[in-house]
């Protein structure tokens, strides 16, 4: 039978989420490459990988490019697995405490509840800003859509 906690080990689940944060930044700098490639794909519907990679090339004059938004991406990807981690260490704490479930069980339980959590709070995220935009005035439309051509010219 598992073994009964008085309390929570707070201090393991901010373990957990530095460790998820900080464990983010080398997967996300050996992908970022990646990423770049197939967003220059998809903005300038380059036909290839070959014709995608030179333009990178070209345009940040080597291989530089390849990291352009490097930083934002670290950041998004720290903010999101931080609290995975730590989700996921409090709901496996929990599981043991009250389900009986020990080990790799009750990780897995955990894992899954932090996935269904932090899942439900990013939708939660991604539909507040689809509602701001619903509700763009015309006003402040026109001068995104205008500031965006604009910065769309200027890189041509």
């Amino acid at each position: 039978m598992a073994k009964q906690r008085e309390e929570l080990d707070v201090g393991a689940c901010l373990r957990q989420g530095a460790i998820g944060a900080l464990g983010a930044i080398p997967g996300t700098f050996c992908a970022h490459p990646c990423d770049v490639i197939k967003i220059r794909m998809q903005i300038t519907g380059a036909g290839s990988y070959q014709g995608a990679i030179r333009g990178i090339i070209k345009e940040a004059g080597g291989v530089r490019g390849f990291y352009r938004g490097l930083t934002p991406a670290i950041e998004q990807r720290m903010v999101a697995r931080g609290p995975m981690f730590l989700v996921s260490e409090l709901f496996t704490q929990n599981v043991e405490r009250y389900m009986g479930l020990e080990g790799v069980k009750a990780r897995f339980v955990g894992s899954v509840g932090s996935g269904y959590t932090v899942g439900f709070l990013a939708g939660i995220a991604a539909v507040s800003y689809t509602h701001l935009r619903a509700h763009e005035t015309p006003e402040h439309l026109v001068c995104r859509l205008l500031l965006e051509k604009k910065k769309n010219t200027t890189k041509q």
